[in-house]
């Protein structure tokens, strides 16, 4: 199982705080590519090709890293201009109080 921290749906990318658990990162973005991408494909009747190649990680050794990753993945919409707070964007969670 793994621990979800944070989600943020772009228009184009998403991105995602996890703890891995007993899992590897790559074991993670293949089901979570695998299983998002048959669920998008089904819900707007296209075959595929949802996502690129691989993924940008960083690798987070403490609470206060945590944080400015959280922060810089909930900001991402307002950096794109597409809210000016980002509690008006609707498409995040975070299991934090923000």
């Amino acid at each position: 199982m793994i621990d979800l921290i944070a989600v943020v749906v772009m228009p184009d990318h998403v991105h995602l705080a996890i703890g891995l658990g007993e899992f590897s990162l790559s074991q993670v973005m293949h089901r979570f590519k695998s299983y998002t991408s048959h669920a998008i494909a089904k819900a707007v009747e296209t075959d595929g090709g949802i996502w690129q190649e691989g993924y940008h990680d960083r690798g987070i050794r403490d609470e206060p890293a945590l944080r400015i990753q959280v922060e810089y993945c909930l900001l991402n919409p307002v950096r794109a201009g597409l809210v000016g707070d980002f509690h008006d964007y609707p498409y995040w969670w975070c299991c934090w109080d923000v």
